[in-house]
């Protein structure tokens, strides 16, 4: 039996299955286990924290999707490494949402885009692995702009900071001038705390979104007087398309709407 742990790629099917005494050298094996992966074992409680006492270094865990929270089975990694940390959608994110990363060893975390959500919060605030050993972020997933700029103000001690899908959320009460103003003081805050930020690698994309007002005449000579010579408008008769990209050293800032 404790082989068996020891060698397994797969240990109890049934996430529920209830624990029998004759199960503790199977547990004991997997406390040697080199070949199971830590996403695999995560997938029950009892085999990951098995694998966790033997395992000071997880190259990579995939944490399942959820309602509320991370799969609080994470608290079992306590002094090890996690080289990355993939994060599935959290469907009904709770503000103790990330308490179980709360001072882990994780040197990179990625948020994939898998169902479209929408971050509205600094994901590493109030609840933030342990700053000596996090040095990367990539988000792929859609966040709100006022919320990387929390980011790049708190969190100084990343190295790489990457947001894919930054949107500037502008209210619907805005009118057209109001709406562009908005857009150019993020625009600007955004360069302003990139360029301060003390990380090598930066990037802030906003990909191509519409904020339209078919209503509003003369918009080029608006767009003109409102946005900053920096970025390159292109108009049609009904709609401005408006692109920024500015770039310092290894950071990256890219701005994309039409209005």
């Amino acid at each position: 039996m404790r082989i068996a742990g020891q060698y397994c790629t797969m240990a109890f099917y049934n996430k529920y299955s209830e624990y029998f005494e004759w199960h503790q050298p199977i547990y004991e094996g997997l406390s040697m286990n080199e070949i199971i992966s830590s996403t695999v074992a995560l997938q029950r409680g009892r085999v990951f924290k098995a694998v966790c006492k033997g395992r000071k270094v997880h190259n990579t865990i995939t944490l399942p999707s959820c309602h509320y929270n991370l799969a609080f089975e994470l608290e079992s990694v306590k002094d090890g490494v996690i080289k990355e940390l993939i994060v599935s959608p959290i469907i009904r994110l709770q503000r103790d949402g990330f308490k179980a990363w709360e001072g882990l060893k994780i040197e990179r975390i990625e948020f994939p885009d898998i169902d479209g959500g929408i971050f509205r919060r600094d994901v590493l605030h109030p609840h933030r692995p342990h700053a000596a050993y996090l040095k990367s972020i990539c988000m792929t997933r859609r966040i709100v702009a006022d919320n990387v700029i929390q980011m790049l103000k708190r969190h100084l001690f990343l190295k790489e900071l990457n947001f894919h899908k930054v949107e500037f959320n502008p209210s619907k009460r805005l009118n057209f001038e109001e709406t562009l103003k908005h857009i150019q003081k993020k625009t600007d805050l955004l360069w302003k705390f990139m360029v301060s930020h003390p990380g090598t690698t930066i990037t802030v994309k906003w990909p191509l979104q519409q904020c339209l007002f078919y209503k509003d005449t003369d918009k080029l000579n608006t767009v003109q007087r409102l946005l900053s010579s920096e970025f390159i408008l292109e108009a049609t008769e009904y709609h401005v398309s408006c692109k920024l990209m500015k770039t310092q050293a290894m950071k990256t800032l890219e701005v994309n709407f039409i209005v």
